[in-house]
């Protein structure tokens, strides 16, 4: 299993967030909405995803085809010393 967040920029409106559930009601992963800036004119939304990585890319490259804006979410890997450290 994979965890990858990604920014969608919409150019259009979008009435609220089911519709963004919709977007990946096919797919077989879990979506998350972390953040999101939604208006009459568009926004973005920040999602993370869950699943099988080839899942995941299905998924990303449906939503394309509705002319939403895909951008990764590049994560740093923590590291041993951020989860834990040192007094």
């Amino acid at each position: 299993m994979a965890l990858k967040q990604f920014t969608l920029t919409f150019s259009h409106a979008v009435g609220d967030r089911s519709e963004i559930d919709d977007l990946f009601i096919d797919h077989e992963v879990t979506l998350s909405i972390l953040k999101d800036r939604l208006s009459s004119d568009g926004g973005w939304v920040e999602i993370s995803l869950e699943g099988e990585i080839d899942e995941i890319q299905r998924a990303m490259a449906n939503v394309t085809l509705y002319g939403i804006q895909v951008t990764p979410v590049h994560l740093r890997p923590m590291q041993l010393a951020d989860a834990n450290p040192m007094p």
